[in-house]
This record gives structure tokens, sequence and C-alpha cells, in this order.
């Protein structure tokens, strides 16, 4: 008897020690176990990992440091680096508006709106629909530029502000050069794969914590955006960082960590405006919470908004001091409803509304944002048309090809081999995720803030535009899932039962389905790799770089295997300007091989047959070139002469008789004609050869 008393003393002692203190570990791994217990069941590696969280951690700053090392040292030493001269980019506005404010203009008193050759056309196309509108600008020194900055409300932040000065005082402390931007967000990136292990590690455990830090070190979208001049980086560890916060905050009963969370959720305003839809689910999610007992939500609720009030003082002060309203923070809300919701907007090409119908919304919808989205929503004819577009939206979520939007992903990777080396991409993910959406909900207690940011971050998908960077904070939420996913699978077949085998296949099977439709073709339309991504900055290699600056770029561009007409159009004009017309002819034959039916090529191929002395092939190349563009006035006048020179005085007066008909403006079609009517004495223009 004294044996058992001694082992049930021990029991209770035991069971005592565990109560005082219980164990600092997260969710299990999630599984039924064989008594039917809906609780997670513990498994030994679970409780290894649990053990090891600090070498975990160390490894995981180790492998994002190197491959951040890599991808750094690729991007420096390429074009991409570079990128921010394109003058129409949001590169280029972020740097030129960091510029200014690291100069001194701290409260950026001055309007912040970039004003380009789109912006013109845009103004331009505006005062042609409404000519009476022109006369309230004829004082201004530039009437386009004052309508511009009227339209996006003087000087209100033309966007969030909080990305321009951080490079404004990374420019300001380290000098004007990118880099230094880049090191930072490069940091921000190893410290949101921390982020993602910690928020899986709360919400689903060890093992999935563990699988899912090895996803987000291998998804390739998540470090390209790092080397880029946008804001994507910091939107995501601002959305890791918020998510964690709220989490930790869900776990303590103090309003400290809360007033932390409105902080991070504050500066995410400051970022972008999807802040506020998630700030907004986080707030119902409480109150949905507190439901039973109301009073329990007031400490968090408190929090938050002393968090996002102290976030908002500096903008409160600098619309009062520039007379803007006072929580005003960017004047695009307008203009990116239009873009993302009318009717003109195509998400299977990702095609926008042109500039006329941009000017005439800007003529028609008034200044207030009900009047825009009535107009947006006035556009479609019924219903089914907007349907249509929100279909098309969520069809284009799942799809691969990560759209552009100022830099482009497949071009980057063409640039990098770390990026070509990091193997992951949203089919993957996307694809495991959306089974991990279903099998957590078991979990859903402790991880429906992850669930609440996810759902979140899929309607801002639907409302905004379609394009890569935006997905970013998507895909961060929904790594955990995928990593859930793997490990419950892996869960299932051990159990070795045949039903949890068959909820593996059958998970697996769904996986390999959605992968299939989000590997659905490019529509042929549509390249990869774009021109406009690699010639955006072509114009500034051209004058930073003398008469021949552009030239390396070029001969780069090809040695990287891009395959375009007009790069191999451009070394060939090269080529001509040095009279090495053989190289010329290899260039523009290239072009020929891209592009049969590509003019510009055509012609030059007169010309290089003009310079070599075969002056018949010049004309064949020329006589296709009036079959493909005849409303092209050069084919005609160098076939005019080439005509007379070989005394095929016909040929030379029907080219001629053509040209003056559709060119009667034309001073070179006019002067070889006469020389060709003069040749061969018909001086009355009107008779016929």
């Amino acid at each position: 008897m004294k044996k058992k008393d001694k082992a049930r003393h021990v029991r209770q002692a035991a069971k005592s020690a565990q109560n005082q203190h219980p164990p600092a570990v997260p969710p299990d791994e999630t599984s039924v176990d064989e008594a039917g217990d809906d609780r997670p069941c513990r498994l030994p590696v679970d409780v290894w990992l649990n053990d090891k969280q600090r070498w975990i951690l160390v490894c995981i700053v180790i492998l994002s440091l190197l491959t951040r090392i890599a991808y750094y040292r690729d991007i420096a030493a390429s074009p991409c680096v570079n990128a921010h001269h394109w003058v129409s980019s949001d590169m280029h506005f972020y740097h030129d508006w960091g510029v200014r404010i690291a100069a001194g203009d701290w409260l950026t008193d001055r309007a912040s709106h970039r004003f380009t050759g789109f912006e013109r056309r845009l103004a331009s196309r505006y005062f042609e629909f409404y000519p009476e509108r022109k006369a309230q600008y004829a004082s201004a020194d530039n009437p386009a530029h004052a309508l511009i900055s009227d339209w996006w409300s003087g000087k209100l932040f033309r966007t969030e502000p909080l990305y321009a000065y951080l490079i404004g005082i990374t420019y300001k402390v380290f000098g004007v050069d990118v880099r230094f931007v880049f090191a930072w967000q490069l940091l921000l990136g190893i410290a949101t794969n921390i982020l993602i292990y910690l928020i899986a590690r709360s919400c689903f455990g060890n093992i999935t914590a563990l699988v899912t830090a090895a996803f987000a070190l291998a998804y390739a979208p998540l470090l390209f955006y790092e080397m880029v001049l946008i804001r994507a980086t910091l939107i995501k560890f601002t959305v890791a960082f918020t998510l964690f916060l709220t989490i930790v905050a869900l776990q303590r009963k103090s309003w400290l960590p809360w007033l932390g969370a409105g902080v991070a959720f504050g500066a995410g305003l400051l970022v972008k405006t999807i802040f506020k839809i998630l700030l907004l689910a986080t707030v119902l999610g409480l109150i949905v919470r507190s439901i039973r007992a109301p009073r329990t939500a007031l400490r968090p609720l408190l929090g938050l908004a002393g968090g996002v009030m102290l976030c908002m003082l500096p903008i409160v002060y600098r619309n009062t001091v520039l007379g803007n309203p006072l929580m005003s923070v960017a004047a695009t809300e307008r203009y990116t409803f239009f873009l993302a919701h009318s009717a003109y907007y195509d998400p299977v090409y990702n095609t926008v509304p042109n500039v006329s119908q941009i000017a005439r919304f800007m003529g028609d919808s008034g200044n207030s944002t009900v009047s825009a989205v009535l107009y947006t929503l006035r556009t479609h004819e019924d219903l089914q048309s907007y349907l249509k577009l929100t279909c098309n939206k969520l069809a284009a979520l799942f799809f691969w090809y990560e759209w552009p939007n100022n830099a482009n992903f497949y071009y980057y990777r063409m640039h990098s081999n770390m990026l070509q080396w990091v193997p992951l991409t949203f089919p993957f993910i996307g694809s495991l995720a959306f089974i991990g959406l279903l099998a957590a909900l078991p979990t859903f207690r402790q991880s429906w803030t992850l669930y609440g940011f996810t759902v979140t971050q899929i309607l801002i998908f639907l409302v905004a535009r379609i394009n890569a960077r935006y997905k970013l904070p998507l895909a961060l939420t929904l790594i955990p899932f995928a990593g859930f996913t793997v490990v419950q699978i892996g869960l299932w077949v051990r159990t070795r039962e045949w039903r949890k085998i068959g909820l593996a296949g059958a998970s697996a099977s769904a996986v390999i389905l959605l992968a299939s439709y989000m590997l659905r073709p490019l529509p042929k339309e549509i390249k990869v790799v774009r021109s406009s991504d690699y010639f955006s900055i072509y114009d500034w290699y051209q004058e930073t770089g003398g008469a021949d600056g552009a030239r390396p770029y070029l001969e780069h561009l090809v040695g990287i295997g891009i395959e375009d007409e007009t790069v191999y159009l451009k070394l060939a004009v090269f080529a001509l300007n040095d009279k090495d017309y053989s190289t010329a002819e290899s260039l523009l034959k290239t072009c020929l091989s891209l592009n049969p039916q590509f003019v510009p090529a055509i012609k030059n191929l007169g010309v290089v047959y003009i310079g070599t002395g075969d002056i018949m092939k010049a004309a064949e190349y020329y006589e296709k070139a009036v079959k493909l563009a005849p409303k092209e006035s050069d084919p005609y006048v160098n076939l005019m002469a080439i005509y007379l020179s070989k005394n095929n005085l016909d040929r030379a007066l029907e080219i001629a008789t053509l040209a003056e008909k559709r060119f009667p403006n034309n001073p070179d079609v006019k002067r070889n004609a006469t020389v060709v009517f003069g040749r061969a004495g018909k001086r009355d223009r009107n008779q016929k050869p």
C-alpha cells in the first residue's frame, strides 16, 4: 500500500507542477488521435523542434542573409539597378520624391504628383473634350500641369508617404544611391522570413513552422521585390509584423501589446491603403470574439485606436500647416477605383482604361469619392458585366504569371542566378494553401487572425487591379497554410489508416488539379518579358553614355537571351552608322527571323544593300516595305531613285504617281517625283504613264 500511495503522491505533485508552470510551447500539429479526440496530438519531433528554437532562428537568418547577398550582387551588377531612371515609373517617382525630402523639403510643401508623357496626353485629351474649362487655367504657366495638380488635390500626397520618407532619410544619411535603400529592404526581407516562421509556429506548431520557413526561403517573388525601388517589400514586412503583433496581443491581457499593434496598423496606413481594410477586419474579429462579454473588447480596441492615432499625428500636423483635410493621406483612391472596377478594365489581358476614357472620368465623375464610384459602376451595362469582371479577377489570382507592374519578375530572373535558383512561385504555394485553408479549420480558434488576414487579402486583391506586387501580401499569409497542408498530408499517411490515407490522396490530387489550372498558357498576344521591360531605361543609357552609350546595354540584352526584334534593329542601326554592313545585315536578318513582317528591318536591309552596291536587292526590300506599310513615304522615295539609276522609267513612273497621290505634301516625294516626271517628259502629273 505504501508503494501505491507514494506513486499516487508523485502523480499529484507532477499534475500540480504542470498546472502551476504550463509549458510555453506553441500549438501542436493538428491530427485527430486514435481515441477520436479533436485536440492536437503531440509528436516527438515537435518536442525536439521546440527545444531547438534558437538554432532554427539562427539558420533562417543565415540562409536568408546568404540568399540576399547573392541576389544583391547579381542585380547590383546588372542594368536593373538603374530601373529608377525610367521617368514614367513608380521607381523614378519615389526616387525623385526621396531626393527632394533629403534636400530639405520635409513637409513636401509642393504638389508631389508626377507629370510625364502620360499626364501630358491626359491633360491634352481633357481639354479637347472640355474646351470651356481650359479658360480657368489660362493664367497658369503650364495649364496641363495645373489641371493634373488640381485633379490630385494640390499638395495632398499622391500616394501614402512613409516609403518615400524612408528613402529620403536614407539619402540624407548615406547619400543619393538606391543601393542603400536596397540594403535595408533586404534586411526587411530577412525579418519577414522570421516573422512568417513565428506566425506559423503560433498558429500551427513547430513542424508546420519549419516547413513554412523553408517555403518562405524558396519563394522567389518575396526575394524579387527587395531590389526594386517600390514599396512592395515594406508592405509585405508591415503586413507580417502587424499580423504577428496582433497574434501576440491576443495572448496577453495587457493593453500595451494592443497599443503596439495599433502603431503597426497606423504605420501600415502610411504605407498602403489596404491597411484600412485589414484594421477594419481585425476590429470586427475582436467584436465578434467578445460578443458574449463586450467589455473584454474595450481594452484591445482602445489600444488599437491609440496606436493608430499616434502614427497619424505627423499627417495631421502637415495637413494643418498646408491646409489639407486633417486625416487625408493620399489622393489616388478615386482614380485607383476607376482603373480597377470600370468596364474598360480587362483582368485577362491586364489592360486598363485608355487616355480618352480616363479623361472622361476626370471630367464627369465629380470631386467626391461617392460620385467617382457611381460613375465607375455606370460604365457597366448591367450587374452581369460587373460580376464577370470580378470572376475574371479571381481567375487571374489563380494564374502562374506574375503580371508586371513597373518591374518584371521574369526580366530580373534573367539577370540573377539566385532568383533562378529560388524555385517556388504562386502556383505551388497557392494550390497547397487552398487545401490548407480547409484542412486547418479545426485550428480556427488559435489561427483566426491568420484566416482573417488571408481572407481580407483575397478581398483586397479582388478590389484592386491584377498585378504581381498586389499578390505579394496574400502569398505571405498563404505560405503558412501551404506548410500546414504538407505536414497534415504527412500526418495522415503516418497513421496508416485507409480513411486518412484517402484524405491525403484526395488532398494531393486537389493540389495537382489546382496547380494545373494555374499553369494554363499565357495568351499569345502577351510576352513573358515585354519590350517595355528593357527599353524603359534605354533613353537614359543613351543620354548618359553619349552617341554610343546604349550599345553596351543592347549587347547585354542579346547576351542574356532577349529575343526582341527591336533590340536587334537598334544594334543594326549602330552598325550602319559605322558602315559595318556585314554585321548590320546579320542583325537585320535576325530581326526578320523573329518577325518576318517587321517593316523597319526590311527598310534598313534596303539601306544595307545600297551601301554594298547591290541596288536591285535593295529594291526588292523596298518593294516589300511598300506592300507591308503603304502609308510610309521613305520606301517610295528610295524606289524612285533606284529605278531612275537603272533607267527603269516605267516602274519609276508607277511609283512616282502612286507616291504623289498618297503623300501630296511630302517634300521628299515631290522632289524625286519631279525628277522622274522630268526625265520621262511627263510634265502633266495627272497623265498616266
